[in-house]
């Protein structure tokens, strides 16, 4: 079962990759991406008790607007601006951050330089040489991502690092 921990970071995750698909400020995704790791690697497992803004905002890479969040995501299960970010990409566009070797940047490329909209859009344009033509990409990567598309290879989901137990939870353990 996922915890709470994982669910606030598997969110802030998602909102980086979508701000950076919208080609949104890169320091607004990096709070997010360093956000979601601190609350997987090295905070002790969040409850709907420890939602108190003012305590948030003691855990570093957590701000007044990632607090904010975390306690609305606890309250209602989702995240206002996670949904509005949504509404602005298609979802089918969204799934091919599935893909391997496809990550955020990639895709917006795809979907701005190319309209491209979805795996049909994507494999028409990979087979014709559009997708090669873009910078950063080229005929191996293209043959990679067909050869993933055609055996139906979806990313993999990283293990999570063990988290690194606090102080305060070492102090629970011992008396």
């Amino acid at each position: 079962m996922e915890t709470l921990n994982e669910k606030l970071a598997d969110a802030f995750n998602e909102i980086a990759d979508l701000m950076a698909i919208l080609n949104e400020n890169g320091f607004k995704i990096r709070a997010y991406r360093d956000a979601a790791r601190r609350l997987k690697e090295d905070i002790h497992e969040l409850t709907k008790a420890d939602m108190d803004k003012k305590e948030l905002m003691k855990i570093p890479k957590i701000g007044d607007a990632l607090a904010d969040k975390m306690i609305e995501f606890s309250e209602t299960g989702r995240m206002e601006y996670l949904e509005k970010l949504r509404n602005q990409i298609p979802q089918p566009v969204r799934d091919m951050l599935d893909i391997p070797h496809l990550g955020p940047n990639r895709v917006r490329d795809l979907f701005q330089k190319l309209n491209i909209q979805n795996k049909q859009d994507l494999l028409k344009h990979a087979n014709n040489g559009d997708i090669a033509a873009l910078d950063g990409f080229g005929d191996k990567l293209v043959e990679s991502i067909l050869g993933a598309i055609e055996s139906g290879q979806e990313k993999k989901k990283t293990p999570q690092p063990r988290r690194r137990r606090t102080d305060r939870e070492k102090t629970d353990r011992t008396h």
